[in-house]
């Protein structure tokens, strides 16, 4: 197909009849589809015109194209909406979909004018009715067409813009290319500013009416052909006589399998997902990366489309050389899937999942070897998980993956782990994507400066997309954040102390770590449990169930962080902490609909649906929401306990400030355990150093907060006790971001 006006072959006297073998409709059907803008000056208008041409302007309007319509005072009935602002259509229709187009222009009539509604409301269409001053109705015949290279063509004749004009009236139509010689070009000078200026209603030599003022063109012309004249009875005209009627449907079809053509590419054709296009700071990424050698870390909030943005640069690589190979490298099943649909969402082909769950992924990488030996530019995307990326089956065939590839690395601090590090110091691939909302790897500095030197990028990395940012400019919800202090029992706050001066006997003051022993590690975790399982947080809990329930009424679209483990007792047996949380909230509210959402869940992706549809009401979960599940709808999070790790606050936090239609700002619980100052100096130096830690987290949630005001001042008293300077803390959050 041709893709500018440059490459179409005119009739040699460069006119349109319709008693000749060129006729104006094929005009059309040439020119529509390479055209960027329409400019018509008409007498009579019909839709019906457009609608025999649907197949040109099915790619007229995919490839973003405007058509802009000066016509007279005469309507057809039909044609009454589309002068009327009341009827605009308010539903979305995809636009940068050939196949939806396609099916909206042919299917019905009502689609058909809900496409030109839907243009209309995005500025694509424009029709103004006219009459001369001072009572004088128009009668041109005339166009410019503007391509995608700004080649310009000026038409005039006598073919009226309707169906009876383009199939059945004696008319002629001439054409001008705006290019060639300095005749045509002075027959279309200044045409386009011409409709331009009355489109813009700037000519004064026009009345420019409303929809009151509209006549009815069936009194004055007779009906305009109907739909099933113009394209259901085709045989009609191929049994006609006249070799008129013959080129007509000859043409029809032509077009109609040009359009087949476009379509069967369109599905071959990876693309931007969304019709609006990549945000500005997924552009922004991709520039930078390029700009890197391609290779970057990206580190951007949770939610903030890390995965778009890495698929948009994969898009670029294809659009620049015209295939795409990538490996995408992800920490567990739940994200695998998301990518797989991601992917697919951009219209990527040969997906190839690896993983336990996907049996026969050896013989797809077996497949996939044998094509690139004949063929090094094939597509695919390989989506594996860290695990099986590991092991020494999948690295026979990973060392064979051509060195251009993309390597994308979701959640990519785990490839700072002993066995991760070593594959990554020997990678052969040469374009690479590290994304995390938190890169820098807890007490792991020989794992971060492997991953930053792999990807080549240091702080402040290739592409920086903080939270705050995402919610200055709307990518994520405000929030709000209620902490909430969990006080322990005597027993628990003797066995905490105790635990604690074990602790202290192996702790360093002066490098602020405790020795490495398996000792150590044993105390650490009894004290985490200790923390975890305060039987305060299930009084804690109740109190902000309630208090919401009030406030708005529901508990609807909430989700709880639950304590792992189990509660214990020497009187009782031994009760699942998660399983305890689910049956107060049933207890106290048993007409809404709690469910766990674990490992062990079943039917993971239908119990999420149904949380999005409000048919659960609560999610419980204890770290299955840690790491690449969506969950935009949710709009109370309550977090009963966590690892004490930066990284899994960032991220609890980001699945709950994804935005969604109906939530307006995100309300976030935090219960924190307070622990009564020890009266022991060495003691209360260790606890002090503890605390610290945790009410920096506090702050760096409460700082992007609309309460962050409220928050610091309920935190001062307790500084104050532990001898805390809450507002020098900057150095300690930045840590956090």
């Amino acid at each position: 197909m041709s893709s500018s006006f440059r490459d179409l072959v005119f009739p040699k006297s460069f006119e349109y009849t319709t008693d000749g073998q060129n006729l104006p409709i094929e005009f059309y059907l040439d020119v529509i589809p390479l055209s960027k803008s329409i400019h018509l000056k008409l007498g009579y208008f019909s839709s019906k015109a457009l609608r025999l041409l649907s197949c040109a302007l099915a790619q007229f309007i995919y490839r973003g194209g405007t058509l802009n319509i000066v016509s007279n005072h005469f309507v057809y009935g039909e044609d009454r909406a589309l002068f009327s602002e009341d009827s605009l259509l308010s539903e979305e229709l995809d636009l940068k979909n050939l196949v939806h187009i396609k099916s909206a222009l042919t299917t019905s009539e009502e689609h058909f004018f809900n496409c030109l509604k839907y243009l209309r409301k995005q500025g694509r269409l424009r029709i103004v009715p006219v009459m001369l001053k001072p009572a004088r109705m128009t009668h041109f015949k005339q166009g410019v067409f503007t391509d995608h290279f700004d080649n310009e063509i000026f038409m005039d004749g006598s073919c009226n813009f309707t169906a009876n004009g383009l199939l059945e009236n004696a008319e002629t139509l001439s054409v001008f290319r705006l290019w060639a010689s300095t005749f045509e070009q002075s027959k279309g000078q200044g045409k386009k500013s011409e409709i331009e200026a009355i489109l813009n209603k700037e000519n004064g030599q026009y009345r420019y009416l409303d929809e009151s003022q509209l006549l009815d063109a069936v009194e004055t012309l007779g009906e305009d052909k109907s739909l099933v004249e113009l394209l259901a009875n085709e045989a009609k005209l191929l049994e006609a006589s006249s070799d008129k009627f013959f080129n007509i449907s000859r043409k029809l079809k032509e077009a109609a399998a040009n359009l087949e053509k476009q379509i069967e590419e369109y599905n071959e054709t990876p693309r931007f997902p969304f019709e609006t296009g990549p945000r500005e700071y997924q552009k922004e990424a991709y520039s930078n990366w390029k700009q890197n050698d391609f290779k970057g870390i990206f580190l951007m909030a949770t939610g903030t489309g890390k995965t778009i943005t890495a698929l948009n640069c994969l898009l670029n690589i294809y659009e620049m050389e015209g295939y795409y190979q990538s490996v995408i490298l992800v920490p567990g099943k739940t994200l695998l899937k998301q990518w797989i649909g991601e992917a697919k969402s951009f219209n990527f082909r040969n997906i190839i999942p690896c993983s336990s769950e996907f049996k026969t992924w050896e013989q797809d990488l077996n497949k996939l070897q044998s094509n690139l030996r004949f063929n090094k530019k094939k597509s695919f995307v390989l989506i594996t998980t860290y695990t099986t990326f590991s092991s020494e089956k999948f690295q026979r065939y990973f060392t064979k993956i051509p060195s251009p590839a993309l390597l994308i690395a979701d959640e990519a601090h785990a490839f700072g782990s002993p066995k991760l590090k070593t594959i990554l110091e020997k990678l052969h691939i040469e374009r690479r994507i590290a994304l995390s909302a938190t890169i820098k790897r807890q007490f792991d500095e020989d794992g971060n400066q492997a991953i930053e030197h792999a990807f080549n990028s240091r702080h402040p990395y290739t592409y920086n997309f903080p939270m705050s940012k995402a919610i200055q400019e709307g990518v994520l919800c405000k929030y709000d954040y209620f902490p909430h202090f969990v006080q322990l029992n005597e027993q628990e706050n003797e066995e905490y102390y105790a635990t604690s001066k074990e602790l202290l006997k192996y702790f360093d003051f002066e490098t602020n770590r405790f020795k490495d022993s398996e000792y150590v590690q044993m105390l650490l975790i009894k004290r985490k449990r200790i923390i975890h399982k305060a039987e305060d947080k299930l009084r804690v809990f109740k109190s902000i169930l309630a208090k919401h329930k009030a406030k708005y009424k529901t508990l609807s679209f909430s989700f709880v962080y639950a304590p792992e483990g189990d509660y214990e007792s020497e009187d009782t047996e031994q009760k699942n902490i998660l399983d305890e949380f689910i049956r107060v909230y049933e207890t106290n509210y048993p007409n809404y609909k709690a469910h766990a959402f674990t490992g062990k869940t079943e039917s993971r992706d239908l119990t999420m649906q149904h949380f999005q549809n409000g048919i659960i009401d609560t999610l419980f979960s204890m770290k299955c929401l840690d790491e690449g599940v969506d969950v935009p709808r949710t709009e109370l999070a309550i977090f009963c306990a966590s690892s004490g790790n930066p990284r899994q606050f960032v991220q609890r936090r980001g699945r709950v400030l994804r935005k969604h239609k109906d939530k307006h700002v995100a309300l976030i619980h935090d219960m924190v355990v307070i622990p009564p100052p020890p009266s022991d100096p060495d003691t209360f130096r260790f606890e002090r150093k503890i605390l610290k830690d945790e009410i920096v987290r506090v702050v760096y949630f409460a700082s992007l907060a609309r309460n962050y005001s409220n928050v610091m001042s309920l935190f001062e008293p307790i500084c104050k006790q532990y001898q805390i300077d809450l507002y020098g803390l900057q150095d300690e959050i930045e840590d956090f971001q």
